[in-house]
């Protein structure tokens, strides 16, 4: 029988996270809706992660919620999960989707190696139109007797009726006044 030779056999440390987003919220339809999505980070490598950082890009103000920023650790294999929420606003509800960018970042335990996975994701709205507000209500709507009143004088129509005939009245006496003048 001969010896068995001895074998070493060296694993190099392979970094790597997954990254997966869920939109889980109806798409907004009215400034102020809620919209949330779950953000799902597992270490797929080899080697454990410190320091993740869950970050969203600019173009739409997401926050982020329920993962340890900045303090978190992920054993090989081990998994996360956050969520990110943004209220809409008007100029949000354009019936285009928001378009989001999402990265998080760790670093390897020993070597401090930094690892980035990114990715993005939308979310569908719903164009919104703004409802036309009522007239505001004035006491110059309606006289006492119901009869419509003009808001911008306070006056009736009778009124303005009154005003014009009389005004037709007066270009008609100047008219006949000049014809016996020349005539």
């Amino acid at each position: 029988m001969s010896d068995a030779a001895a074998t070493t056999l060296t694993v190099l440390p392979a970094p790597a996270l997954a990254l997966a987003v869920e939109v889980v919220s109806d798409a907004p339809r009215e400034p102020g809706d809620l919209v949330r999505a779950s953000i799902g980070v597992g270490n797929t490598g080899t080697v454990t992660l410190v320091d993740l950082a869950v970050v969203v890009g600019e173009e739409v103000p997401f926050q982020v919620e329920g993962c340890d920023r900045d303090t978190s650790t992920l054993e090989p294999g081990s998994t996360m999960v956050c969520t990110v929420s943004y209220v809409t606003g008007a100029a949000d509800l354009t019936g285009s989707p928001l378009a989001a960018a999402l990265a998080v970042e760790g670093r390897t335990a020993i070597a401090f190696e930094t690892v980035v996975t990114e990715t993005t994701f939308e979310v569908e709205t719903v164009e919104y139109v703004a409802p036309v507000p009522d007239a505001p209500a004035s006491d110059a709507g309606a006289a006492e007797n119901g009869e419509p009143v003009l808001a911008a004088t306070g006056q009736s129509p009778a009124f303005g009726v009154l005003v014009a005939a009389l005004g037709l009245m007066a270009v008609g006496v100047t008219m006949a006044a000049r014809r016996r003048v020349r005539g």
